[in-house]
């Protein structure tokens, strides 16, 4: 692609997204990496048994964590897990706190805090909208050189974690009302940074004037 002649849009499928924090549900909703147990295609951040990360940082969860906490823990993966991983969950999980697929965007809305195990969309769906919190493997998901400093300013402002422990611990504080952590001003500046890099505002007028300037101008191109 001639970057020159791209231009960069904010995306339509956030636009009229309710970002208002309203009074939410007491549960933590824990998105995993969907493991699969052969590499089907040709896919951006860790395969195979470089993905088990998401599902043992679990027993790190159940054992840091404040009971009243993990017994408001809701695992939501994206599409069925195998029967093996249900087995391991139900050691440490109750089976009502697994979710079906794809009820992650349904309960969203009234989640109290997320904990995304990746940095792709669900994690973008959530910080959005809601407290949201990254437990990821830096080393196996390489961002590009112009995230750099955002990602930096989401660590020092514990939005992004590498280790489990240090997560559970932080979510242990802040539980109560995570909003006092969440709308810190330092901590909205670096989540409003991240979203800048992906072309997400948060306001629609924003989005309606972006979308109509660049279809007028269009417009005015192929009339000359």
């Amino acid at each position: 692609m001639n970057v020159k002649n791209s231009v960069s849009l904010p995306p339509v499928n956030y636009f009229k997204v309710n970002t208002k924090y309203k009074r939410q549900k007491n549960f933590l909703i824990y998105v995993p990496i969907q493991k699969h147990r052969y590499i089907s295609r040709i896919n951006h951040g860790p395969q195979s048994n470089s993905q088990n990360y998401s599902l043992n940082n679990i027993p790190i969860f159940k054992k840091i964590l404040q009971k009243n906490i993990f017994d408001n823990f809701l695992f939501s993966a994206k599409q069925q897990i195998d029967h093996n991983q249900k087995n391991y969950l139900e050691n440490f999980i109750d089976k009502k706190n697994i979710l079906k697929p794809q009820q992650f965007r349904e309960l969203l809305p009234d989640s109290k805090l997320v904990v995304c195990s990746y940095p792709q969309t669900a994690f973008i769906d959530s910080i959005i909208q809601k407290p949201t919190i990254l437990v990821y493997k830096k080393n196996l998901w390489p961002y590009i050189e112009d995230f750099k400093k955002v990602y930096e300013l989401m660590e020092e402002n514990q939005i992004i974690f590498e280790d489990a422990k240090k997560a559970s611990e932080h979510i242990n504080k802040i539980w109560n009302n995570p909003l006092s952590w969440w709308l810190k001003k330092d901590v909205q500046k670096a989540r409003k940074q991240f979203l800048k890099k992906l072309n997400i505002v948060d306001n629609d007028e924003r989005y309606i004037k972006r979308w109509t300037t660049f279809i007028n101008y269009q417009i005015d191109i192929k009339n000359l």
